[in-house]
């Protein structure tokens, strides 16, 4: 079994208001002018973004039953429906979807359901099984290939995580890893060699950095930070500095981060949270 941390730094990552980040980060005193330009007002008094708010749905769903994909769906369809929060476009086009009878959610390239992943890893114990259940999470709102690949890479990313402490031998080792796969590792060995060339840039200079190789793409942004930064404070602060969606940047970090034992203590709000 993967270690509960992956599912605790998914939570803590999660970055729903300015209050959550003073509340659980030691870099408050910095953050209020970064955010006032790149935050989004949404969910404002929830502690949840509508990503953890999935996150917690599919935990609470998985820590009881074995997941199935029908099940969950429909599960996921009366939740979102009657969700009062922000919602993306993945979700709102994937309610649409359901609505005209398509049996999978919307084409989105994004990492919304990559970030779910945290509640298979943490209750299956074959790992196979594991990777087989989070592929098939995401495509109950993200079906297109980019968005399966970023999250196979993560699922085996996580693994490898857990097994060396190390995240830098982990992203090069899972990168690697899919050489057999022409397809897939020309697109992953192209993010992980721009990654590394940029890992040479100074901390103040690297949200303009990041920026110039991002083209609307977060999970090069995820892989530079959680590389260049050795703690989650760090790697939280640098995330909220780039443009783009940190929110769901955050909680895929938290996982990363949380695999490698690096995670750090959770404050009261958050762990009250956690089912586990």
């Amino acid at each position: 079994m993967v270690l509960p941390e992956i599912l605790a730094g998914a939570f803590s990552g999660d970055i729903s208001t300015l209050e959550n980040i003073k509340n659980n980060y030691e870099i408050c005193s910095k953050t209020d002018k970064l955010l006032s330009e790149t935050y989004h007002k949404k969910d404002s008094g929830d502690r949840l973004t509508h990503y953890g708010y999935q996150i917690k749905m599919l935990a609470d769903y998985v820590s009881e039953n074995l997941f199935d994909f029908e099940t969950f769906k429909e599960i996921w369809i009366k939740n979102m429906t009657s969700y009062e929060g922000y919602l993306d476009e993945a979700t709102c086009k994937s309610l649409e979807y359901y609505e005209n009878g398509y049996l999978f959610g919307y084409e989105s390239e994004e990492l919304g359901g990559a970030a779910r992943i945290a509640p298979i890893l943490c209750f299956e114990k074959d790992r196979e099984t594991a990777l087989e259940k989070a592929l098939e999470q995401v495509q109950i709102s993200h079906t297109s290939y980019r968005s399966l690949l970023v999250t196979e890479f993560l699922v085996k990313f996580l693994y490898r995580i857990c097994e060396t402490h190390n995240i830098k031998e982990a992203a090069e080792f899972t990168a690697g890893s899919f050489r057999s796969d022409k397809k897939k590792y020309e697109y992953l060995e192209k993010i992980y060699s721009q990654v590394t060339e940029n890992l040479s840039c100074n901390s103040e200079g690297s949200g303009n950095k990041v920026e110039n190789f991002l083209e609307k793409d977060e999970f090069p942004v995820i892989l530079y930070i959680c590389m260049k930064y050795s703690s989650f404070e760090e790697a939280q602060y640098a995330n909220i500095r780039i443009k783009g969606d940190f929110a769901v940047r955050g909680i895929i970090l938290g996982m990363i981060f949380g695999a490698a034992g690096k995670l750090g203590g959770l404050s009261d709000s958050k762990a009250d949270i956690l089912i586990i």
